[in-house]
């Protein structure tokens, strides 16, 4: 299935997301914040990001 990456500073809003998707076959991966998420956007190269507009260091839309 699809490699996703939530993004969302959250933790337990996070950690439920990622569960659900892992529970639909999928390969879910993590990020708490935005320089984490553009590590993994380049490392891991996902099929689609879930992403929380408000996040500590770098917001989800700039």
């Amino acid at each position: 299935m699809a490699r996703i990456l939530v993004v969302e500073d959250e933790r337990d809003l996070n950690d439920l997301v990622a569960r659900h998707l892992r529970q639909e076959g999928h390969d879910a991966m993590q990020a708490f914040d935005g320089p984490d998420a553009l590590i993994a956007v380049a490392a891991a190269k996902p099929d689609l990001v879930v992403l929380d507009w408000m996040l500590p260091g770098l917001d989800g839309i700039t």
